[in-house]
């Protein structure tokens, strides 16, 4: 049976490490995560990688659906970002990826990620919120060098732990042509971090990750 989406008006994600499965990509090793205070820290030193945590049920996205997060980045794993990303640059200390299904195209993954998911919503995009290290007009949402649905949304973050909300319906449409009324769902979230290009290491406190309508 096709999975029923379910209306929210608030869906607190749990920051406990049992409740995050990781999803290594190839064989560039797995972040390390782990759990204090009801917030998780995820480290890299030359990899790439990342956690997911998938929703219950899945959430129906609507123009008013808000993902809000709290973040501070203790270590970036470079010190500016410049647009367009390349393969050679696309490093994060931390990317916060919703992960949506149109119910209809399937994304190839490296992983069992796809498998994790309920067969009638397989994954069609992920739409990343990444941490940068400096302010930029010009940091807006774009398309990934690794696959055409994958978005990358650049955020300015800092040592110090600020609050963030967005509006995932409204970024995505940004970046890639979903027509007038896309019917996507939210099957969970990703906790992404890199820092294999450059062979560097990053360090990164997420914490209050609440999905609402409100």
């Amino acid at each position: 049976m096709p999975a029923v989406a379910q209306k929210i008006s608030s869906l607190v994600i749990p920051m406990l490490l049992s409740q995050w499965s990781a999803h290594p990509i190839f064989f560039k090793g797995t972040p390390k995560l782990s759990e204090s205070n009801r917030q998780l820290t995820i480290e890299t030193e030359n990899a790439a990688g990342g956690y997911v945590y998938i929703f219950p049920k899945p959430v129906a996205i609507e123009a008013n659906t808000r993902l809000g997060w709290k973040w501070a980045i203790s270590k970036f794993p470079q010190k500016e970002i410049r647009l367009p990303l390349k393969k050679s640059t696309d490093d994060f200390a931390v990317r916060i990826g919703v992960l949506l299904s149109d119910g209809t195209s399937r994304i190839s993954l490296p992983g069992n990620l796809q498998k994790a998911l309920p067969k009638s919503l397989p994954l069609s995009y992920v739409l990343f919120y990444c941490a940068t290290p400096q302010e930029d007009p010009k940091m807006v949402c774009e398309v990934s060098p690794y696959h055409k649905n994958f978005v990358n949304c650049m955020k300015k973050a800092s040592q110090n732990k600020e609050s963030i909300a967005e509006l995932p319906l409204r970024d995505l449409a940004s970046a890639k042509n979903l027509g007038k009324k896309p019917n996507l769902k939210a099957v969970g979230l990703w906790l992404f971090a890199d820092s294999d290009n450059l062979k560097t290491r990053s360090e990164a406190q997420v914490s209050d990750l609440v999905l609402s309508n409100n």
